[in-house]
């Protein structure tokens, strides 16, 4: 029989950057028994590696007559050292396609490093996906098989830098008028669009009564982004006494 067997598990941890403990130790169990013991063995001794989780050491002990008698304890090596982003990505700027409102973003890959040598790497934004304008924080985080994790996060901008487009933007006119001071002026539904949505549409004039003289006018076109295209042109309205020429 053993006289001295480790009655409480033992538990140590990992060494720093390694999957293993070289630092279990303990009291080898001393056996013995009325007649001579043949022999002691066992399949671990102190000092031996022991690798993450638990296993079984087991002593045995047979007299001469091949009686025997087992001694066994656990030893379990605990994984406490988190994994860590060994290389996490700058934040990212992007431009919005001229033609699109949104653009494909693949994640760019993470160096990460656990001493188990077991790690996953999860996002909360997937390997491939579709983006818009604006701005996107990617949290990534990495864990091992004992759940230790580390984060890293990074922000991807996507710009928006494409002016409205106008579909119809009228040219210069005149128009004569019998009048003096004013002339009534008509022209075509000013149309406008962008790659990011209806851009916001604003002017200085609309159609109707002008005076005599030469007159800007301009439609103003801007987007989400505060992108701005400007449609201008003159409305010059002649009146009576512009017409006559004195000699």
């Amino acid at each position: 029989m053993f006289t001295s067997c480790p009655n409480t598990t033992i538990v140590v941890e990992t060494d720093v950057d390694r999957s293993y403990s070289s630092n279990v130790t303990w009291t080898e169990p001393v056996a013995t028994d009325n007649t001579l013991i043949q022999g002691v063995t066992s399949n671990y001794s102190p000092g031996q590696n022991f690798t993450i989780g638990s296993t079984t050491v087991t002593y045995t002990a047979v007299d001469v007559f091949r009686l025997m008698s087992t001694c066994s304890f656990v030893v379990i090596v605990e994984d406490r050292q988190a994994p860590v982003f060994t290389d996490c990505p700058s934040d990212i700027r992007l431009e919005l396609p001229s033609t699109s409102s949104t653009l494909n973003f693949t994640l760019p890959a993470t160096v990460t490093f656990d001493n188990s040598g077991e790690e996953y790497v999860t996002c909360n934004l997937p390997a491939w996906s579709i983006l818009p304008y604006g701005q996107v924080t990617v949290l990534c985080t990495v864990t091992d098989p004992a759940w230790n994790s580390d984060e890293c996060s990074f922000n991807v901008s996507i710009a928006e830098v494409t002016p409205p487009t106008f579909l119809y933007c009228p040219g210069n006119m005149s128009v004569n008028t019998g009048a003096a001071s004013s002339g009534s002026v008509s022209w075509g539904q000013v149309t406008v669009v962008d790659n990011n949505g209806p851009p916001m549409l604003t002017t200085s004039h609309t159609p109707g009564e002008f005076p005599v003289g030469t007159t800007l006018v301009e439609y103003t076109a801007t987007d989400i982004a505060g992108n701005i295209q400007v449609c201008a042109f003159n409305v010059t309205v002649i009146g009576k006494c512009d017409s006559l020429v004195i000699n």
